[in-house]
């Protein structure tokens, strides 16, 4: 008999951090999955609150959201054990895992097949292409090259554990999560991953700020939502707004936005990037 409980994380308030904190130290789990931004939430609470010496799974299992390098060290602090990172999907069920080497993710090859596409032609290893899946087991509606809508880099290494199967290096992230930046240099437009170190991520992650969300509406408009931390003021906003026009230049125009509460998407994400230009067509 399964021993699992399952615990609702679209709204995690402190009240209900505290709740779902304490369950879990009654039911001592051996396994904590979930998806990559409500683990983090609860583990910066454990952590916050002095709860970390209480819990200690034997794994933590994230999946459905890019685990941020922030994330992943944060959750194994709370936790004390090593995270493995997830990558399935409705549509087809498991694609790719890591093992406890953590030099990549394992591609389900009994299950799928993946294509890494740049502008219609296959990306060389390393590179960064958006995935085609085609699935092995679905009988009853195939998907071929199945534009999944997500961005990852193939790779050719070996694994040291010895399972033998194809490797990815990364998942990049959704393709709305790509900022669509035109480059002068080469006269077009270009994919710049958002959680690279530097353009938005690494500086929010430092800043007093709870919760954010940035939405790219076009080549020149990006609007943040935030939401205010402890100590937060003026100089943070003009600091921010001087860092993104040191990257994206000063014709872009920045709106930001605080809010009392970011909600997760439809899906339960918490997505922090949004584009709705595509920067590979």
């Amino acid at each position: 008999m399964e021993r699992v409980i399952v615990l609702d994380s679209y709204v995690l308030s402190d009240d209900i951090l505290e709740k779902y904190v304490l369950l879990m130290r009654r039911f001592k789990p051996e396994i904590v999955r979930g998806y990559a931004s409500s683990v983090y939430m609860v583990a910066k609470y454990i952590l916050e609150k002095g709860f970390d010496d209480y819990l200690h799974p034997k794994a933590v299992i994230t999946s459905a959201e890019s685990l941020l390098d922030v994330y992943r060290h944060t959750i194994e602090r709370a936790f004390g054990c090593e995270v493995f990172d997830y990558y399935g999907s409705r549509e087809v069920g498991a694609i790719a895992a890591e093992c406890e080497e953590h030099c990549g993710y394992h591609i389900s090859a009994e299950n799928v097949v993946l294509e890494f596409v740049r502008e219609g032609e296959h990306v060389s290893s390393g590179e960064s292409g958006e995935i085609l899946i085609t699935n092995l087991r679905n009988f009853g509606m195939p998907f071929i090259r199945y534009a999944i809508g997500d961005v990852g880099k193939p790779s050719d290494e070996v694994c040291a554990c010895g399972r033998g199967l194809p490797l990815m290096k990364s998942i990049e992230g959704r393709v709305s999560q790509f900022m669509a930046v035109y480059d002068k240099k080469l006269g077009r437009v270009i994919p710049v991953s958002t959680a690279a170190p530097g353009l938005f991520s690494g500086v929010l992650m430092h800043l007093p700020i709870e919760e954010f969300r940035i939405i790219q509406e076009s080549l020149n408009k990006v609007i943040i939502k935030a939401v205010k931390g402890r100590g937060y003021s003026e100089e943070h906003t003009k600091f921010l707004i001087n860092h993104i026009r040191k990257y994206l230049g000063d014709n872009i125009i920045i709106e930001i936005e605080f809010v009392d509460y970011l909600p997760p998407l439809p899906s339960g994400k918490r997505t922090v990037f949004i584009s709705n230009v595509n920067p590979f067509q």
